[in-house]
């Protein structure tokens, strides 16, 4: 491959045969990104022309809100409460926000409004779902996609829930925190491998025959051998540092590629191109006769202890900023019920996510409760500090990043939305002030949506009303 096949006029691509690999912020390239960032759909920037990003990460069933709320009366966060010390060495990227009103209410409704602002039309049957508006991370998605490859990315684990709830509404609603529009839900990736050749691969294995075809790509190779030829030739363009952070950025893809190749392993997925064909052919044909409509979605969750699934899946997130693959990411934590269902995985800890937190104020069952609260911590810990060891220009992209941690209810023994527990945490370029408690009082959290939006530099419509958070 000719060092010509690489065009940082229009964006920064590595590309091999049949696979095309996004880059990350480079200073030696940056004239050009700001070119590109001056555009009107290019959203908010950090101090050298880096892209500002939007991340939600979606817990289900609340938190325990004595081991939760800091300093009562907001200001500059002090010495943080149990469930939020995974966090300590984090304080000043992140803001607490409470006061938060969810109006979904409860585990279903709630969890379809957590990230479109609105209580959804209550109603038991599928086809008349409706929660009035596309959810917060889409509207980013599609006002900042002509700066990056895919406008959104939703990756998840568990799967959706089917029925309809006690209080007579689809379970469709408690499925999904993404929606494109007001009436369709965007279901979520738990598979990590394909979540990673979806951004970083594009070669691919096509079924043929049958009416059920598919595609995949044969894990037979790193993606970084792949475009190699392509990236000598660019190091010869860049700086020194430039010509370091692109080999971290490598290091870093490669050790996801192996680690998910390790749990391919476990789970004995061993394949010939042959094999896979035949593979596809059959998922095709399943996953019609399991949606009752060709071309629809039918997944089963890896079998990956759940700590390391969820780092697996926060790492493919990781990457997809720094190379600027998405702007705009969900990770959902298993649905708005089950949550990371049995957590018995934890030490102490003998029950499902959502009857602990239906705890009824029982020592033993609330302790388990906050336990499994602090998990979560621990798993977004994990998340921002990986955004915070990944430098582009002056800063690294937890800077140059909007991250929302938040859940559907309040807690499982209140089962309402008011006073939800939420995080955001980033600068978004320096837009974003942290490292405070923020105190609203029965705040809606439109307003919040309409604040990260004002982050994002996003000028859109949103939700109802027109406030914002004071302090955000």
């Amino acid at each position: 491959m000719r060092s010509k096949s690489f065009n940082p006029t229009r964006r920064g691509f590595l590309r091999g045969v049949g696979v095309t690999m996004a880059l990350p912020f480079l200073e030696s390239l940056s004239p050009v990104g700001r070119a590109l960032a001056q555009g009107t759909q290019t959203g908010a920037l950090g101090p050298n022309g880096e892209p500002v990003r939007f991340a939600t990460f979606f817990m289900p069933n609340g938190v325990n809100p004595r081991e939760w709320t800091p300093n009562a009366k907001g200001g500059k966060l002090g010495e943080l409460p149990r469930i939020l010390k995974p966090l300590d060495a984090l304080k000043e990227h992140i803001n607490v926000i409470s006061g938060i009103t969810n109006p979904g209410n409860g585990h279903n409704l709630g969890t379809a409004s957590f990230l479109t602002g609105r209580s959804p039309f209550k109603t038991p049957k599928p086809s008349a779902v409706n929660v009035h508006n596309p959810s917060l991370d889409q509207v980013i998605g599609e006002a900042l996609k002509e700066s990056s490859v895919f406008p959104t990315l939703e990756l998840g684990m568990g799967g959706p829930a089917n029925g309809v709830n006690a209080m007579g509404a689809t379970n469709i609603y408690m499925s999904y925190i993404s929606w494109k529009n007001a009436r369709t839900p965007v279901p979520y990736e738990v598979n990590p491998q394909r979540a990673f050749d979806r951004l970083f691969k594009s070669a691919s294995t096509t079924s043929k025959g049958g009416s059920g075809g598919d595609s995949s790509k044969m894990p037979d190779s790193s993606v970084i051998d792949a475009v190699l030829e392509d990236a000598k030739a660019l190091e010869k363009k860049l700086g020194r540092e430039d010509r370091s952070k692109l080999d971290e950025y490598f290091t870093a893809v490669r050790e996801v590629e192996e680690r998910i190749a390790q749990q391919n392993a476990v789970v004995g997925l061993k394949i010939t191109e042959d094999v896979l064909k035949d593979i596809l052919r059959l998922k095709g044909d399943v996953r019609e006769h399991m949606s009752g409509q060709k071309g629809g979605r039918f997944q089963s969750q890896p079998k990956i202890p759940q700590p390391e699934y969820g780092r697996l899946m926060m790492d493919i997130l990781a990457l997809s900023f720094w190379s600027n693959s998405t702007r705009s990411a969900t990770l959902s934590f298993g649905n708005g019920f089950q949550g990371g269902g049995n957590m018995s995985f934890l030490n102490g800890v003998n029950s499902a996510h959502h009857p602990a937190s239906h705890h009824g104020f029982k020592k033993d069952k609330l302790e388990q409760f906050t336990m499994i609260n602090t998990f979560y911590m621990e798993q977004y810990a994990y998340l921002l500090n990986r955004l915070k060891n990944m430098t582009e220009g002056s800063s690294n992209v937890l800077e140059n990043s909007v991250v929302l941690f938040g859940s559907n209810i309040s807690t499982g023994q209140a089962h309402n939305g008011k006073n939800i527990p939420v995080i955001l945490s980033g600068n978004a370029g320096g837009r974003l002030k942290s490292g405070k408690h923020i105190v609203t009082k029965n705040q809606p959290i439109g307003d919040l949506h309409r604040s990260i939006l004002g982050l994002m530099n996003v000028d859109k419509k949103f939700g109802q009303g027109s406030g914002t958070v004071k302090g955000i």
